[in-house]
């Protein structure tokens, strides 16, 4: 959403709730704030993911999201084909050009 610059967007008290407004696409965002230069997860949002670093992000889930995700499974292959799953169909085949040395 601002790539991850904590200068990038600031949020505004308004009463008793800190908001800010930005325009983004439809998809799933992660982020943490920024407090008096200390990072935290949103306590308030269950929904989180592991950072890579140890840490977690909080994650925004905007519009509609595919129930189901996409998976793509290698069922079996030769030296000039693989036949792999897309979602559980197994009727694609893709033929793979050898290599020159």
């Amino acid at each position: 959403m601002n790539a991850w610059n904590p200068n990038a967007g600031e949020l505004k008290k308004d009463g008793d709730i800190w908001k800010i407004s930005m325009l983004i696409n439809e998809g799933i965002y992660q982020y943490i704030f920024v407090i008096d230069g200390t990072e935290s997860v949103d306590s308030m949002n269950p929904e989180s993911i592991s950072n890579g670093m140890g840490g977690s992000n909080s994650l925004l889930i905007v519009g509609r999201q595919r129930k189901k995700k996409p998976s793509l499974e290698s069922i079996s292959y030769t030296e000039n084909e693989v036949k792999f799953s897309v979602n559980g169909w197994n009727r694609t085949n893709h033929i793979l050009g050898k290599q020159k040395p």
